[in-house]
């Protein structure tokens, strides 16, 4: 075999959009290579964003677990080489959601190994492994060390790299196995790792919390040294088939040994604070790299050359200049509730954001996504959508949100009727929350959407159960999602004004499941208080202590107009509702199979939800 060329050469690169794979496609681009990218989203903030990658090259959202839009993709293009990045990064993440990281870093990998094995005029496939793969050690890696991960995240990178190999081994696919050390470096934007912490620290001038016990030992490698390799691995593929290979560098340091370079380099004190709190985490890690430095692989970077163009671009990232985040100094310092905008129109979420200068999150479904603006256009024309037509619709207009709230939340809501089954919702759940990597799914609080979104939250979907009206669905909702990771996975949405349109008190009815969920140990749902009608309901759901709001880019206005004012507990909203009672319904044993879950709001809303979905559609 030669060694491969890559100018006009198609090449997909999975995983993309991320922070190494943007420096890889950047460079691929500046080779003349014709490069696709498959992710499951773009960050705005994001290396590839920001250098509008998204313009040289052919961009596909798709997730690598979904092996039926894998087999689509692939059938019938020409893809000449393939690096594989694609994959669940983040080790913190990996424990809370060990299914889902499971699920991408090796079901997503085999799926792209078949499409390999299927298809003989693939040439050559670099997968990215780690040096977490290897597992805890006193000693130096070698290629030959033992694969023997013991946490969700180093099991997970462990088991893709040995099926790579047994790919290679038993269907001689053309194979090449990555394992880089600890990568730093412009676009990685995980603040939680040490480097970009350090960073952080630095230009907001605050203390930085170490989560170890800062004597971890990890070999520190350059995005672009990074980006090199894999090229070069290409470009020597006849040689390197078949093999793994370490990535290194001579900065092996420990985290309070980095805390000091850093120190040295960028001329400042860094303040720092031992926390020790890190979980599943390898004391010491260094690779041996000799065995590609003798093929003429080497560094070009350093900390010490650089450290100080990374710090630049984290204080360009986060609009410093050496002051405090201006969107923290807007965000009112005592507001414990999350602010999310309700609203289908991304134009909306832009200039609330300006007026705010945060935001929380946003929800959407079927009634605001018909308020579109460009959906409204199309309709006075005349011209309704396909069905397939409004989804692609709903799924660009979701992930343009996500691309401006990238750390908020994003709720897309599932069609639902009242003949939709669990397996039909839980399908439609699985490809919705594929969308973006931010996204809650809404369903509503019946039987059958309960069913799936106990699997779901098993799967490790986050989901945002709609339409409640009672405390009853609200027990049979925290009961039913209690195996999922963490609160927060799971939001629940009462709604204020639809029940003060049957002459009940919404509020009341928030203040009594905040009030049940304190009491319930497994509790994994944030209370959201949807239906917000207005500035009264907006204030006093902050004064009564609901986790989220969700309220319209009017009320919002509204609030930032005066100041962003956070009530106390004593706002008064003057209402002669009925004030619904407190029942103890919520009980560990309880089944929630045997809640009554029937209640004619919930239909009422389903019903209205799919006229307005079915008023566009031909």
């Amino acid at each position: 075999m030669e060694n491969m060329e890559i100018k006009n050469k198609n090449i997909l690169v999975t995983g993309g959009t991320g922070f190494i794979g943007g420096h890889l496609v950047e460079k691929l681009i500046g080779l003349q290579a014709k490069v696709s990218v498959i992710d499951i989203a773009i960050d705005s903030k994001s290396y590839f964003a920001q250098k509008q990658l998204d313009k040289k090259c052919k961009l596909s959202f798709i997730d690598i677990r979904d092996k039926k839009k894998i087999e689509n993709y692939f059938s019938g293009k020409k893809i000449d080489y393939i690096f594989h990045l694609a994959a669940e990064p983040i080790v913190q993440k990996a424990f809370e959601s060990p299914y889902s990281t499971l699920d991408t870093n090796i079901m997503g990998t085999v799926n792209i190994l078949e499409e390999v094995r299927k298809n003989k005029k693939i040439k050559a496939l670099i997968a990215a492994s780690s040096d977490k793969a290897y597992g805890k050690t006193k000693k130096s890696y070698t290629e030959e060390s033992p694969l023997k991960g013991d946490h969700p995240y180093d099991v997970s990178k462990s088991a893709a790299d040995l099926i790579c190999q047994t790919y290679y081994k038993t269907y001689a696919c053309p194979v090449v196995i990555t394992r880089f050390g600890n990568v730093y470096g412009e676009g990685d934007l995980h603040l939680n790792r040490i480097v970009p912490g350090i960073l952080r620290a630095i230009i907001e001038n605050k203390t930085l919390m170490v989560r170890s016990n800062g004597k971890y030992i990890r070999d520190y490698l350059y995005v672009k040294d990074v980006a090199d390799g894999y090229i070069f691995l290409l470009k020597n593929f006849a040689k390197a088939k078949g093999q793994a290979f370490n990535f290194a560098s001579k900065d092996t340091l420990s985290v309070l040994g980095l805390i000091q370079k850093a120190e040295k380099i960028l001329k400042t004190k860094i303040n720092y604070r031992i926390l020790n709190s890190a979980r599943n985490e390898i004391p010491y890690q260094h690779l041996n790299d000799n065995k590609i430095r003798k093929m003429g692989w080497k560094t070009v970077h350093n900390l010490n050359n650089s450290l100080p163009r990374v710090l630049d671009w984290y204080g360009n990232l986060l609009h410093l200049n050496g002051k405090n985040n201006k969107i923290d100094q807007m965000k009112p310092k005592n507001l414990k509730t999350k602010i999310f905008l309700d609203s289908g129109d991304p134009g909306e979420t832009k200039k609330i954001i300006k007026k705010l200068g945060f935001l929380d999150g946003q929800t959407t479904n079927p009634s605001l996504i018909a308020k579109n603006p460009e959906v409204v256009a199309q309709i006075k024309k005349g011209k309704k959508f396909t069905k397939k037509e409004i989804y692609a619709f709903y799924k660009k207009t979701i992930q343009e949100i996500s691309r401006l709230i990238p750390e908020g939340s994003v709720s897309v809501e599932v069609y639902v009727d009242s003949n939709t089954t669990a397996p039909q919702i839980l399908e439609e759940t699985k490809e919705m929350f594929s969308w973006v990597k931010n996204a809650h799914v809404k369903i509503p609080i019946t039987k059958e959407g309960l069913k799936a979104a106990r699997q779901a939250v098993k799967d490790g979907i986050r989901v945002n159960m709609t339409l409640c009206f009672n405390q009853e669905q609200a027990a049979a909702v925290a009961l039913a999602t209690k195996d999922a990771v963490k609160r927060g996975d799971v939001f629940i949405s009462p709604f204020i004004g639809r029940l003060e349109d049957i002459d009940k008190d919404g509020l009341s009815l928030i203040s009594n499941i905040l009030r049940s969920y304190k009491g319930y140990k497994d509790n994994k749902v944030e209370v959201l208080a949807a239906s917000v009608r207005g500035l009264p309901h907006f204030m006093s759901s902050l004064a009564i202590g609901c986790d989220i709001v969700t309220a319209s880019y009017t009320t919002l206005s509204e609030w930032a107009g005066m100041g962003c004012p956070v009530p106390n507990g004593k706002y008064i909203y003057k209402r002669d509702f009925k004030i619904i009672p407190y029942k103890k319904i919520l009980s560990p044993s309880k089944d929630w199979r045997k809640i009554n879950l029937e209640n004619k709001q919930t239909e009422q809303g389903i019903e209205k939800f799919c006229a307005d979905w079915e008023n566009l559609i031909v």
